[in-house]
């Protein structure tokens, strides 16, 4: 069922549901370009869904339910957890690459950035794997995900009872997060330079790994079930336990609604290029979106000011993003413009001087700008 952006964004972003899942959407995947949808709903098959249209590519089928699964973010593998195996399938037709034992009951995985490693996440025991089976262990309670610190030997880890702490490659505690206590996910971009985790308390928190020191504490409202960071940190994207999904510009700890789940969000994917988000929820729907950044995030350079942010909440509100090519270039004009500030009146200027403004309901004409009517303009 396609959708469309509502709300505070209303044109700026596009997506599409998908609801005949016979269950919830436990775990969701995509492709680095965004084109494919992987998703389970807990049983023993994975779905693989062209997510533009909704066409079901394949359907993975084992012999026992899948646990959870992830793509590796090259793409080129499905790390598959089932029963007491995991597993290396080929994307699309489910070929196997490789397999190995699990010792542990594993309830989450996720793979390096090469694709070549796995940890898995046990009730409490923690496993780090190569794709030729070896590998090592550690007790660790109450841990809830994992992550790899880009290519290097170092993983994170997030607990639900402690502070998210990174490992060495020896698997011992070298530093923690301060504030990252009781955290529910944590993901890591692909240089390792940024993490982000999802909290108990309600907030989502990005890190720079250098100096461990919190680059944007971001608040979700709600216990933060589940982030995805695009490659280069600056785009979030937090799900909660009240089916909230929103995407936040990192930089300007601004959050944008992009709808949501009518329950509890189980998982949340991201492309690496943060254009392209996916989400799986207890109501049985798997959604695929499509942002439009041009409306949302300014180019490197580009400074803004609270006033002008409210400008364009108040332009994005009335609809007028979506009218003739003229107003909407004198928005895209300022919005790239990096030299400064972006001059408020110049933009007021440039829309009434544009002669339109947007209809009201039942046929009246609104206005082009502010309360009051603008000189000259005429019904749209």
């Amino acid at each position: 069922a396609p959708l469309r952006g509502r709300g505070d964004l209303r044109g700026a972003w596009t997506g599409a549901s998908y609801e005949a899942l016979a269950g919830a959407a436990h775990t969701i995947e995509l492709s680095p370009d965004g084109e494919t949808l992987y998703v389970t709903t807990g049983d023993s098959r994975i779905l693989c869904v062209e997510s533009r249209s909704g066409r079901v590519l394949s359907e993975l089928r084992f012999a026992e339910p899948v646990r959870t699964f992830q793509c590796a973010p090259c793409g080129g593998a499905l790390a598959v957890a089932r029963g007491a195996v995991v597993e290396w399938r080929e994307p699309i037709t489910g070929g196997l690459l490789a397999a190995f034992p699990a010792t542990i009951a594993t309830r989450r995985l996720a793979t390096s950035p090469e694709g070549a490693r796995v940890v898995l996440v046990g009730a409490d025991q923690i496993e780090v794997r190569t794709i030729d089976g070896a590998g090592q262990r550690i007790a660790a309670p109450h841990v809830m995900r994992a992550a790899f610190v880009g290519a290097s030997e170092e993983r994170l880890i997030a607990s639900s009872a402690g502070p998210t702490v990174i490992l060495d490659a020896q698997l011992r505690p070298r530093a923690e997060l301060p504030g990252s206590d009781r955290a529910l996910d944590v993901v890591c971009t692909t240089d390792g330079r940024r993490c982000a985790v999802g909290l108990r308390d309600g907030t989502a928190r990005v890190y720079d790994l250098e100096s461990l020191a919190p680059i944007a504490v971001l608040p979700q409202g709600a216990v933060v079930t589940g982030v995805a960071l695009s490659r280069d940190g600056r785009v979030l994207v937090a799900v909660d336990a009240a089916g909230h999904v929103r995407v936040w510009d990192v930089e300007r700890e601004r959050p944008f609604s992009l709808g949501g789940h009518e329950t509890f969000v189980h998982d949340v994917a991201l492309t690496p290029c943060g254009r392209v988000a996916a989400t799986g929820g207890r109501d049985g729907r798997a959604r695929v979106l499509w942002i439009d950044w041009s409306l949302l995030a300014p180019p490197d350079g580009a400074r803004w000011t609270p006033e002008a942010d409210q400008a364009l909440e108040r332009f994005i509100g009335r609809g007028l993003h979506r009218g003739p090519a003229p107003l909407r270039g004198a928005l895209l004009a300022l919005w790239h413009d990096g030299a400064g500030p972006v001059d408020v009146a110049a933009l007021r200027a440039r829309l009434d001087s544009a002669r339109w403004r947007a209809p009201r309901k039942g046929g009246r004409a609104g206005h082009a700008w502010g309360d009051g009517p603008s000189r000259g303009a005429r019904r749209g």
